[in-house]
């Protein structure tokens, strides 16, 4: 995906891309069946999430299809139909449940590292908001409302070539569009996509690393306990591997989701505009 003004320098970034930070992996000597059987623990590995640094905690993260259009600020224009794409999703906050300071929603997509967007808004900034879009809910539970219609209903990401964005919830009422919510969004700062880049990489490094030691504990206990099983485990991933090395029809270009009936009538049907 392929963000319109995005300067081109962001891909000499490649030496951000470094092991620094990275959790080693645990030792495979004196494991024990039981601790083959725990569930992999990556709670340090999250807890170096750039996005905590102010002190925020996640209450939603995950990844979700979002319909992608850009926004023409020559002639105000919004493209009409486009691409659904897997976006993820995080929801932060800062403060407990019955005193939030601030919210804010990040934007991330694993088809464009340098795609990255916030949304932040605190106490001051939602009474404008809730006033805005009449809100019916106050900003205590202003995180939980973002959680349940990222669920629910379908999301629309307009960018434009000005670094912003708005991110509009469309719900489906059969006879018409209805539009929800609207949030204006800021492309992120250089340095600030750089740290995700470099977290996201160490990330992904640590937790293979992780799964490799514990692949290879269950191996040693499988030859200790019954050697002719392991064999017949490695013959069958190496048969598996053979058959998904043989030609098959390539990937939905929509990065997994395919485009169901809610989200073409919504492309057809929703031009994104207020009348």
């Amino acid at each position: 995906m392929n963000t319109p003004g995005r300067s081109p320098s962001r891909s000499a970034n490649n030496s951000m891309l470094s092991s620094p930070g990275m959790i080693p992996p645990p030792s495979p000597t004196g494991s024990t069946s039981s601790n083959l059987l725990s569930n992999l623990d990556f709670k340090t590995i999250d807890e170096m999430d750039p996005s905590l640094g102010e002190g925020h905690r996640i209450v939603f993260d995950k990844e979700i299809p979002v319909e992608m259009r850009t926004n023409d600020s020559n002639n105000n224009s919004v493209q009409d139909v486009g691409a659904l794409e897997a976006v993820k999703v995080k929801v932060l906050v800062l403060g407990d449940d019955t005193q939030l300071y601030d919210c804010r929603v990040e934007l991330s997509s694993e088809a464009d590292l340098f795609f990255h967007f916030t949304h932040s808004c605190n106490r001051d900034q939602y009474s404008a908001l809730q006033q805005q879009q009449n809100l019916m809910v106050d900003f205590n539970s202003y995180p939980k409302m973002l959680a349940k219609m990222l669920n629910s209903f379908l999301s629309i990401f307009v960018m434009g070539r000005d670094g912003k964005g708005q991110l509009n919830f469309v719900q489906n009422m059969e006879y018409k569009f209805v539009e929800l919510l609207s949030l204006e969004f800021d492309e992120s700062a250089e340095h600030v996509i750089r740290q995700q880049i470099s977290f996201r990489y160490n990330s992904l490094k640590s937790r293979v690393a992780i799964m490799q030691a514990r692949l290879q504990d269950v191996n040693s206990l499988v030859k200790l306990k019954s050697p002719s099983l392991l064999l017949q485990l490695q013959r069958n991933v190496t048969q598996g591997l053979a058959n998904s090395a043989s030609p098959t029809s390539g990937p939905n270009s929509t990065g997994g989701y395919s485009r169901g009936n809610n989200s073409t009538n919504l492309s057809v049907n929703y031009s994104g505009k207020k009348k």
